[in-house]
């Protein structure tokens, strides 16, 4: 059984007036929040950028989210399927497009993004900027990015960080995704986005002792 905690003042609504910590990890309270509402037209509140608000809420707080969000307004680059996996940890769905086309991206989103849920679901929350999410596991040495195009034209982006900006250990960075550049613990990748879409990115990082002796051997030290 699911009970939905709203806002104690404002309820059901893009706003939440109460702070969000009241009464949380208390015995017998609530262990998640509910995501202020952006379900009704999911692609108008992203682009519009009220739903973008969820970026901010992951920086500041822990508390997970769940959000049932409707995916008849999603396109063929299912942008509200991954918009709302990236920023709710706690994932529904509902709501059949129309187009077939639309259809078979989001069951696509749904294969890709199922063997990675526990990077969703468990992982630590980085956000390099508004439109590009980290999930790490540090344990595993690895983190999955998402890359979002809220414009219309394609782009290719380069995005420059540290390891330990996306909470990684040091070592040699193995890139899915796009094209990897490494300078000790900085690591360049090269993405492209199609207009008003996303790329998902998988990064895992080998020890530098293994990075030495894969060198050593003779093997090309790429992505």
């Amino acid at each position: 059984m699911l009970i939905e905690l709203h806002d104690p003042v404002t309820g059901p609504s893009s706003a939440h007036y109460t702070p969000t910590y009241y009464l949380y990890t208390r015995e017998n309270s609530f262990d998640s929040l509910w995501g202020h509402e952006f379900m009704w037209n999911s692609m108008d509140d992203l682009l519009s950028g009220r739903a973008r608000s969820l970026y901010y809420y992951n920086l500041a707080y822990s508390i997970p989210l769940y959000l049932h969000v409707g995916l008849k307004t999603d396109n063929t680059n299912a942008l509200v399927f991954w918009w709302y996996a990236s920023t709710c940890r706690h994932l529904g769905v509902g709501g059949k497009p129309q187009s077939p086309a639309v259809w078979d991206a989001q069951k696509a989103a749904m294969r890709a993004y199922l063997p990675l849920k526990r990077f969703y679901t468990q992982g630590m929350f980085y956000g390099l900027n508004e439109t590009v999410h980290a999930h790490t596991l540090p344990q595993a040495r690895s983190s999955v990015l998402d890359v979002f195009n809220f414009t219309e034209q394609p782009q290719i982006r380069t995005l420059t960080f540290t390891l330990s900006e996306i909470g990684l250990p040091g070592g040699f960075a193995i890139v899915e995704g796009g094209d990897v550049e490494q300078q000790g613990g900085k690591v360049s990748i090269r993405v492209s986005v199609s207009a008003l879409g996303h790329t998902l990115v998988k990064l895992r990082v080998r020890p530098e002792n293994a990075a030495l002796h894969m060198l050593q051997g003779g093997q090309r030290a790429g992505g």
